[in-house]
């Protein structure tokens, strides 16, 4: 699924979620008088409900009610909108979607779920104007989420510098965004900007849970600096925790026909023969794009950790929160609490480190 497919689909389930938050009886309100503006809303409700559901007739048959009860309510234009977007008949839920920005006197979620229809369009000029105009409503709260959507549209009609601005603007407003910190690394992945990629997915890991998507990005920066310890420990975790993944799949492939077999690797034995080569050459600077690495196989001392099970983690020789975080899926944040740390920094070999919530039975 695209990145902009999912914009929409997130956008679209947050309109559900708030026009059927509650319903309320249509034909009384106080003093037993019909209400039409009450009457519409909770027809509103219902036929998001059922829309969300996959019943496509209740719905229009309840949205058609909303009209029929409020036919210049904002909010029911915007759900029949949506009615026509789903059922792919784009032409009219445009002219709903102009409706209700004109009926709702602009209101910006509705403005920055025009410019998502618009994006899935192509129509980049045209959704950036209606993104910008939601951003610009003072009393908008969601103004991150609107950078990201039209970063990501940007981003869909190759407009790299555009999307990296739109991103940064994003996190302007929200530091800590996860999404965008992700969609940033993986910005500048596709540039070969190694250092900005390490710099906005290491930004993510202390603010996310571990991913495929942010281990792909963190194995792609290992490979395009050539760094085959930081690639093979990487392809590896990526191996024990999503093993069927298709970034894992894309990985060991370009590995070739080395394969990690362990989780960490410490202390190299001397070879038998002085004169036999340890070299590991990668073909290509970026892995990312589908080239193999090639390794010729070290003997090493091998250490076996069970992250299902593990409750304490003994610190070893040049290990770092970070990589303690992806071995056993846990948020850095969660790692400092749990240790009383103060910044990161602050481990060091054979200290030991607790990996489980201290409430959990151990």
């Amino acid at each position: 699924m695209t990145m902009l497919k999912k914009v929409s689909l997130v956008i679209c389930a947050m309109m559900i979620t708030a026009c059927a938050s509650g319903l309320k009886d249509e034909s009384f309100v106080g003093t037993g008088e019909f209400n039409a503006q009450e009457a519409a809303k909770t027809r509103v409700s219902l036929g998001l409900t059922y829309l969300k559901n996959g019943n496509f007739s209740q719905a229009k048959f309840n949205l058609d009610k909303a009209l029929e009860f409020a036919p210049r309510s904002g909010e029911a234009h915007y759900a029949m909108a949506f009615y026509y977007q789903q059922v792919e008949e784009l032409s009219r839920a445009q002219e709903y979607y102009e409706s209700a920005i004109s009926y709702s006197k602009k209101d910006p979620d509705v403005l920055n779920s025009y410019g998502a229809f618009l994006c899935e369009q192509g129509q980049y000029s045209e959704a950036k104007k209606y993104f910008l105009q939601a951003v610009d409503d003072k009393s908008y709260i969601a103004s991150a989420e609107t950078y990201e959507n039209l970063a990501i549209c940007a981003q869909n009609q190759g407009l790299t510098d555009d999307a990296k601005t739109y991103f940064i603007a994003a996190l302007n407003h929200q530091p800590t965004r996860a999404s965008t910190l992700l969609y940033l690394a993986q910005t500048y992945v596709s540039e070969k900007n190694w250092e900005e990629a390490k710099k906005a997915i290491w930004k993510h890991e202390r603010n996310a849970s571990v991913s495929a998507e942010s281990l792909w990005v963190s194995y792609s920066i290992a490979a395009g600096q050539n760094n085959l310890r930081s690639a093979l420990e990487y392809a590896d975790t990526m191996k024990r925790l999503y093993p069927e993944h298709a970034h894992t799949k894309a990985a060991l492939a370009s590995l070739g026909k080395f394969q990690p077999t362990m989780t960490v690797k410490s202390k190299n034995k001397p070879s038998q023969d002085p004169s036999a080569s340890q070299e590991a050459l990668m073909q290509s600077p970026s892995a990312a794009n589908g080239e193999s690495i090639k390794v010729s196989e070290t003997t090493t001392d091998n250490t076996k950790i069970s992250p299902k099970n593990a409750t304490f983690h003994v610190v070893q020789k040049d290990e770092n929160l970070y990589r303690i975080s992806l071995i056993y899926n846990v948020k850095m944040r969660k790692l400092l609490e749990w240790n009383n740390l103060s910044n990161e920094s602050h481990i060091y070999a054979g200290k030991k480190l607790r990996v489980r919530a201290p409430n959990t039975n151990e």
